[in-house]
Protein backbone atom coordinates (compact mmCIF):
# COMPACT_ATOMS: atom_id res chain seq x y z
CA UNK A 1 0.00 0.00 0.00
CA UNK A 2 2.57 2.27 0.81
CA UNK A 3 5.89 1.04 -0.47
CA UNK A 4 5.89 2.12 -4.52
CA UNK A 5 8.99 -0.77 -4.80
CA UNK A 6 6.56 -3.73 -4.20
CA UNK A 7 4.38 -2.52 -7.81
CA UNK A 8 7.61 -2.91 -9.97
CA UNK A 9 7.22 -5.77 -12.62
CA UNK A 10 3.50 -5.51 -12.46
CA UNK A 11 1.87 -6.16 -15.81
CA UNK A 12 -0.79 -6.99 -18.29
CA UNK A 13 -0.27 -10.58 -18.28
CA UNK A 14 -0.33 -10.45 -14.12
CA UNK A 15 -3.43 -8.39 -13.99
CA UNK A 16 -5.41 -10.87 -16.59
CA UNK A 17 -4.06 -13.59 -14.59
CA UNK A 18 -5.50 -11.96 -11.60
CA UNK A 19 -8.90 -11.36 -12.98
CA UNK A 20 -9.17 -15.26 -14.22
CA UNK A 21 -7.98 -16.70 -11.35
CA UNK A 22 -10.85 -14.41 -9.40
CA UNK A 23 -13.20 -15.76 -11.50
CA UNK A 24 -12.20 -19.15 -11.25
CA UNK A 25 -12.62 -19.08 -7.65
CA UNK A 26 -15.95 -17.78 -7.36
CA UNK A 27 -15.89 -14.35 -6.21
CA UNK A 28 -18.52 -12.28 -7.57
CA UNK A 29 -17.90 -9.70 -10.54
CA UNK A 30 -18.61 -6.76 -8.52
CA UNK A 31 -16.06 -7.80 -6.16
CA UNK A 32 -13.41 -8.52 -9.04
CA UNK A 33 -14.56 -4.96 -10.50
CA UNK A 34 -13.42 -3.03 -7.26
CA UNK A 35 -10.31 -5.18 -6.89
CA UNK A 36 -9.24 -4.04 -10.45
CA UNK A 37 -10.43 -0.64 -9.88
CA UNK A 38 -8.01 -0.56 -7.13
CA UNK A 39 -4.96 -2.12 -8.31
CA UNK A 40 -5.36 0.07 -11.27
CA UNK A 41 -5.02 2.71 -9.22
CA UNK A 42 -2.16 1.81 -7.41
CA UNK A 43 -0.15 1.13 -10.95
CA UNK A 44 -0.81 4.54 -11.62
CA UNK A 45 0.40 5.57 -8.73
CA UNK A 46 3.10 3.56 -9.23
CA UNK A 47 3.73 4.86 -12.86
CA UNK A 48 5.68 7.33 -14.73
CA UNK A 49 6.41 10.54 -13.12
CA UNK A 50 5.14 13.43 -12.44
CA UNK A 51 1.72 11.45 -11.65
CA UNK A 52 3.78 7.88 -10.55
CA UNK A 53 6.98 7.06 -8.17
CA UNK A 54 7.88 5.92 -11.64
CA UNK A 55 8.11 2.40 -10.96
CA UNK A 56 6.31 1.01 -13.62
CA UNK A 57 7.45 2.54 -16.88
CA UNK A 58 4.87 4.20 -19.61
CA UNK A 59 4.45 1.11 -22.00
CA UNK A 60 3.28 -1.49 -19.09
CA UNK A 61 1.11 1.15 -16.89
CA UNK A 62 -1.06 1.74 -20.28
CA UNK A 63 -1.18 -2.50 -20.89
CA UNK A 64 -2.27 -2.04 -17.84
CA UNK A 65 -4.97 0.29 -17.71
CA UNK A 66 -6.46 -1.66 -20.55
CA UNK A 67 -7.95 -4.71 -18.19
CA UNK A 68 -11.37 -3.80 -17.70
CA UNK A 69 -13.87 -5.39 -15.53
CA UNK A 70 -17.20 -6.32 -16.40
CA UNK A 71 -20.59 -5.06 -16.93
CA UNK A 72 -24.27 -5.78 -18.15
CA UNK A 73 -24.80 -8.63 -20.65
CA UNK A 74 -21.16 -9.68 -21.00
CA UNK A 75 -20.94 -9.76 -16.72
CA UNK A 76 -24.23 -12.12 -16.89
CA UNK A 77 -23.36 -14.11 -19.21
CA UNK A 78 -19.85 -15.05 -17.73
CA UNK A 79 -21.77 -15.79 -14.37
CA UNK A 80 -24.20 -18.09 -16.76
CA UNK A 81 -20.90 -19.82 -18.00
CA UNK A 82 -19.54 -20.36 -14.28
CA UNK A 83 -23.24 -21.65 -12.92
CA UNK A 84 -23.31 -23.86 -15.90
CA UNK A 85 -19.73 -25.34 -15.01
CA UNK A 86 -20.46 -25.97 -11.45
CA UNK A 87 -18.33 -22.35 -10.45
CA UNK A 88 -19.26 -20.63 -7.64
CA UNK A 89 -20.26 -16.70 -8.81
CA UNK A 90 -19.76 -15.00 -5.04
CA UNK A 91 -17.61 -16.19 -2.20
CA UNK A 92 -19.14 -15.31 1.56
CA UNK A 93 -22.17 -14.68 3.11
CA UNK A 94 -23.50 -12.13 1.84
CA UNK A 95 -26.60 -12.69 -0.73
CA UNK A 96 -26.36 -12.36 -4.24
CA UNK A 97 -29.91 -10.85 -4.37
CA UNK A 98 -32.44 -9.15 -1.49
CA UNK A 99 -34.98 -10.82 -0.01
CA UNK A 100 -38.21 -9.23 -1.23
CA UNK A 101 -40.98 -9.29 1.14
CA UNK A 102 -44.32 -8.21 1.12
CA UNK A 103 -46.10 -5.27 3.07
CA UNK A 104 -48.16 -8.07 5.12
CA UNK A 105 -45.30 -9.48 5.80
CA UNK A 106 -43.19 -6.48 7.04
CA UNK A 107 -46.45 -5.31 9.09
CA UNK A 108 -46.33 -9.31 10.70
CA UNK A 109 -42.59 -8.69 11.48
CA UNK A 110 -43.29 -5.60 13.39
CA UNK A 111 -45.63 -7.87 15.92
CA UNK A 112 -43.87 -10.98 16.10
CA UNK A 113 -41.24 -12.39 18.91
CA UNK A 114 -40.19 -15.49 20.25
CA UNK A 115 -41.68 -16.20 23.37
CA UNK A 116 -40.00 -14.89 26.63
CA UNK A 117 -37.29 -16.83 27.87
CA UNK A 118 -35.93 -18.31 24.67
CA UNK A 119 -33.46 -16.06 23.46
CA UNK A 120 -32.35 -14.80 27.38
CA UNK A 121 -33.56 -16.15 30.50
CA UNK A 122 -36.55 -14.09 32.47
CA UNK A 123 -36.18 -11.58 29.03
CA UNK A 124 -39.25 -9.60 29.58
CA UNK A 125 -39.16 -7.00 27.10
CA UNK A 126 -38.37 -9.07 24.62
CA UNK A 127 -41.54 -8.57 23.04
CA UNK A 128 -41.32 -4.43 22.94
CA UNK A 129 -38.26 -4.83 22.47
CA UNK A 130 -38.67 -6.50 19.17
CA UNK A 131 -41.19 -4.27 18.14
CA UNK A 132 -39.12 -1.27 18.26
CA UNK A 133 -36.01 -3.33 16.47
CA UNK A 134 -38.94 -3.61 13.72
CA UNK A 135 -40.26 -0.34 13.76
CA UNK A 136 -36.87 0.96 13.64
CA UNK A 137 -35.58 -1.12 10.63
CA UNK A 138 -38.77 -0.99 8.56
CA UNK A 139 -40.27 2.38 9.08
CA UNK A 140 -37.27 4.46 9.33
CA UNK A 141 -35.01 2.55 7.10
CA UNK A 142 -32.19 2.33 9.80
CA UNK A 143 -29.00 0.32 8.53
CA UNK A 144 -27.83 -1.90 11.25
CA UNK A 145 -24.90 -0.41 11.95
CA UNK A 146 -26.74 2.37 12.85
CA UNK A 147 -29.26 0.42 15.06
CA UNK A 148 -26.70 -0.64 16.94
CA UNK A 149 -25.15 2.47 18.03
CA UNK A 150 -28.41 3.76 19.41
CA UNK A 151 -28.26 4.76 22.68
CA UNK A 152 -31.26 5.35 24.93
CA UNK A 153 -30.99 9.16 25.11
CA UNK A 154 -31.15 9.47 21.45
CA UNK A 155 -35.04 8.91 21.21
CA UNK A 156 -37.13 11.93 22.76
CA UNK A 157 -40.15 10.89 22.81
CA UNK A 158 -41.98 13.97 23.95
CA UNK A 159 -40.78 15.81 20.60
CA UNK A 160 -41.55 11.99 19.07
CA UNK A 161 -38.27 11.65 17.42
CA UNK A 162 -34.98 9.59 16.96
CA UNK A 163 -31.77 11.18 16.47
CA UNK A 164 -29.45 8.59 14.11
CA UNK A 165 -25.37 8.93 13.59
CA UNK A 166 -25.27 7.57 10.07
CA UNK A 167 -21.58 5.89 10.15
CA UNK A 168 -21.54 5.32 6.25
CA UNK A 169 -22.23 9.09 5.29
CA UNK A 170 -20.60 11.10 8.32
CA UNK A 171 -24.28 12.49 8.93
CA UNK A 172 -26.64 13.29 11.55
CA UNK A 173 -30.36 13.34 11.31
CA UNK A 174 -33.38 13.71 12.85
CA UNK A 175 -36.43 11.65 12.25
CA UNK A 176 -39.93 11.99 13.06
CA UNK A 177 -41.40 8.29 14.78
CA UNK A 178 -43.69 6.68 12.89
CA UNK A 179 -47.14 5.92 14.97
CA UNK A 180 -45.56 1.81 15.37
CA UNK A 181 -41.89 2.68 16.32
CA UNK A 182 -43.31 5.86 18.89
CA UNK A 183 -45.74 3.11 20.29
CA UNK A 184 -42.92 0.50 20.77
CA UNK A 185 -40.41 3.14 22.02
CA UNK A 186 -43.22 4.02 24.47
CA UNK A 187 -43.65 0.47 26.14
CA UNK A 188 -39.84 -0.75 25.55
CA UNK A 189 -38.63 2.63 27.88
CA UNK A 190 -41.14 2.23 30.39
CA UNK A 191 -39.92 -1.35 31.02
CA UNK A 192 -36.54 -0.56 30.72
CA UNK A 193 -34.56 0.34 34.04
CA UNK A 194 -32.02 2.89 32.82
CA UNK A 195 -32.14 6.07 30.71
CA UNK A 196 -29.00 6.22 29.30
CA UNK A 197 -26.52 3.72 27.51
CA UNK A 198 -27.29 1.38 24.59
CA UNK A 199 -30.95 1.33 23.38
CA UNK A 200 -30.89 -2.54 22.89
CA UNK A 201 -27.85 -5.02 24.56
CA UNK A 202 -27.70 -8.46 24.78
CA UNK A 203 -25.69 -11.41 26.26
CA UNK A 204 -24.68 -9.27 29.97
CA UNK A 205 -25.98 -6.16 29.13
CA UNK A 206 -23.38 -5.50 26.41
CA UNK A 207 -24.01 -3.49 23.48
CA UNK A 208 -26.13 -5.27 20.98
CA UNK A 209 -23.92 -6.16 17.83
CA UNK A 210 -24.65 -6.09 14.38
CA UNK A 211 -24.23 -9.15 14.27
CA UNK A 212 -26.60 -10.27 16.49
CA UNK A 213 -29.11 -8.11 14.85
CA UNK A 214 -28.59 -9.34 11.87
CA UNK A 215 -29.13 -13.18 13.78
CA UNK A 216 -32.32 -12.06 15.13
CA UNK A 217 -33.74 -10.66 12.09
CA UNK A 218 -33.01 -13.70 10.51
CA UNK A 219 -35.20 -15.47 13.05
CA UNK A 220 -37.91 -13.25 13.16
CA UNK A 221 -38.15 -14.03 9.20
CA UNK A 222 -37.64 -17.51 9.86
CA UNK A 223 -40.86 -17.51 12.21
CA UNK A 224 -43.48 -15.36 9.51
CA UNK A 225 -41.91 -18.03 6.85
CA UNK A 226 -39.34 -15.42 5.19
CA UNK A 227 -35.77 -17.76 4.78
CA UNK A 228 -32.55 -16.06 5.47
CA UNK A 229 -33.92 -12.17 6.02
CA UNK A 230 -31.71 -9.55 6.41
CA UNK A 231 -31.44 -5.97 8.15
CA UNK A 232 -30.74 -4.65 4.53
CA UNK A 233 -33.79 -6.68 3.33
CA UNK A 234 -35.88 -4.44 5.22
CA UNK A 235 -34.21 -1.23 4.61
CA UNK A 236 -35.11 -2.76 0.49
CA UNK A 237 -38.25 -2.86 1.56
CA UNK A 238 -38.76 0.95 2.79
CA UNK A 239 -37.70 2.10 -0.04
CA UNK A 240 -39.60 0.55 -2.40
CA UNK A 241 -42.77 0.76 0.15
CA UNK A 242 -42.08 4.77 -0.13
CA UNK A 243 -42.17 5.14 -3.33
CA UNK A 244 -45.19 3.08 -4.06
CA UNK A 245 -46.67 5.62 -1.64
CA UNK A 246 -45.80 7.94 -4.01
CA UNK A 247 -42.75 9.73 -1.62
CA UNK A 248 -41.09 12.46 -3.90
CA UNK A 249 -37.60 11.09 -4.77
CA UNK A 250 -35.69 13.72 -2.45
CA UNK A 251 -37.55 12.88 0.61
CA UNK A 252 -36.57 9.00 0.00
CA UNK A 253 -33.33 9.93 -0.11
CA UNK A 254 -33.19 12.26 3.23
CA UNK A 255 -35.36 9.75 4.85
CA UNK A 256 -33.23 7.03 4.01
CA UNK A 257 -29.67 9.11 4.60
CA UNK A 258 -28.64 8.85 1.26
CA UNK A 259 -26.32 11.27 0.14
CA UNK A 260 -26.57 10.89 -3.58
CA UNK A 261 -29.32 10.13 -5.54
CA UNK A 262 -27.92 7.63 -7.46
CA UNK A 263 -29.53 4.61 -5.03
CA UNK A 264 -32.85 6.19 -4.68
CA UNK A 265 -33.50 6.31 -8.43
CA UNK A 266 -32.55 2.72 -8.73
CA UNK A 267 -35.25 1.60 -6.69
CA UNK A 268 -37.43 4.11 -8.49
CA UNK A 269 -36.00 2.27 -11.67
CA UNK A 270 -37.53 -0.90 -10.54
CA UNK A 271 -40.88 0.58 -9.00
CA UNK A 272 -44.17 0.97 -10.84
CA UNK A 273 -44.64 0.95 -14.76
CA UNK A 274 -41.44 2.06 -16.70
CA UNK A 275 -42.90 4.81 -18.77
CA UNK A 276 -45.42 6.25 -16.14
CA UNK A 277 -45.71 9.74 -16.60
CA UNK A 278 -44.45 9.76 -20.02
CA UNK A 279 -46.58 11.75 -22.35
CA UNK A 280 -45.98 12.08 -25.87
CA UNK A 281 -47.86 12.38 -29.36
CA UNK A 282 -50.76 9.88 -30.00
Amino acid sequence: MHDPEAWRGMSYGILCGFVAWSLQLGYSVGTINARLATIRQYCRLAGPPPEGAGVIVEQDLAAILTVKGYAGKVARNIDADRRHNGTPTRVGAKKAEATMITTGQALNLKKVTTKPGTARANDEILAVRDALLMGLLIEHALRCSEVAALNVEHLDLVAGTITVYRQKTDQTDRQRLMTHTMMAAEAYLAQLERRTGPLFTGYQNKRLSTRAINARVKQLGEIIGVEKLSPHDLRHFWAFDALRNGTPIDQVKSGGGWKSDTMVLRYAKRTGIANAGVKISE
